[in-house]
């Protein structure tokens, strides 16, 4: 009996020993160290789809802004040709003027994929800028009497020759000094003798070309000595008259540049006479066509 006795104790020990140890961990807080984690590298695999649609959208943004730059290329270039154009249209060609002053042409040349304005020196025949001339010229006078209270007016025309001298203070422009004498028979006691002295502006239009038209503008003053008689459709008139006229004079012309030191000049004027009495038996106008050979130096 004493043995079962201690036996019973001794389950009971066992017994509540266990229940202390299971009850012991909801009582202790127990802290353990931190242990670092295994990190893990996962590959993602790129989506195709999405790729390909952001590249299409930045090749097509890249398109708009070449386009948006290659519209506003085109629009300066075009500004500047105009530009250049009136500027080539505004310039006299003088010696130190900038090379476009000297007759220069603008064209559009495609140049490396762009339109751009460039230029081009003319063909030039000949360089006149500076040059002195000498020459002599022959040619007709056509004058008129007048007509008042009587049929017709009565024209006459005479032969004459005469000299000139220019300077071409710019290649463009020209001074011209010229005489003539326009006589009805070049024989003593003629009836009609005309002589204009001239101081003419002349502009060239083109005058590095081998034809060369120009303007001419001036005063003429005309010596004339009259002892003439002429038929008004009513009986036979005479013409006394020793005087001067003055008046101003403006023509066209045309100059054939045949080498560089000479030219043939072919030009008409009207003179519009402004002291003409009005006793005088005259009309107040007159033509003189002349044509002629140059020298230049």
């Amino acid at each position: 009996m004493f043995h079962t006795l201690i036996a019973g104790v001794a389950i009971w020990a066992a017994t509540a020993g266990a229940t202390e140890a299971q009850a012991a961990p909801e009582n202790v807080q127990m802290t353990a160290p931190p242990t670092a984690l295994p990190t893990m590298t996962q590959t993602v695999k790129p989506d195709k789809k999405r790729t390909k649609k952001k590249q299409k959208k930045q090749k097509k943004q890249t398109k708009q802004q070449q386009k948006q730059k290659q519209t506003q290329h085109n629009h300066v270039s075009e500004q500047r040709r105009e530009a250049l154009r009136r500027r080539a249209a505004r310039a006299w060609h003088w010696r130190n003027a900038p090379p476009w002053a000297y007759g220069v042409f603008l064209h559009p040349h495609h140049h490396h994929g762009s339109h751009a304005a460039q230029a081009s020196a003319p063909q030039r025949s000949v360089d006149r800028t500076g040059a002195l001339s000498i020459g002599i010229r022959g040619g007709t006078y056509l004058g008129a009497y007048t007509a008042e209270n009587r049929v017709r007016d009565t024209a006459f025309s005479d032969f004459g020759l005469g000299v000139a001298a220019r300077a071409r203070i710019a290649e463009p422009l020209g001074l011209e000094v010229s005489w003539a004498n326009h006589d009805q028979t070049f024989e003593a006691g003629s009836a009609r003798v005309t002589q204009p002295l001239s101081a003419s502006i002349q502009l060239f239009v083109v005058p590095w070309a081998t034809v060369s038209p120009f303007i001419v503008t001036g005063v003429t003053w005309t010596n004339r000595n009259y002892d003439d008689t002429y038929f008004d459709g009513l009986g036979q008139q005479t013409v006394r008259v020793q005087d001067q006229l003055f008046g101003p004079h403006v023509g066209i012309g045309l100059e054939f540049n045949v080498s560089e030191s000479t030219s043939l000049s072919f030009e008409g004027k009207r003179i519009a006479y402004l002291n003409v009495e009005e006793a005088d038996p005259t009309i107040p106008a007159s033509l003189q066509g002349t044509m002629g050979l140059n020298l230049h130096f």
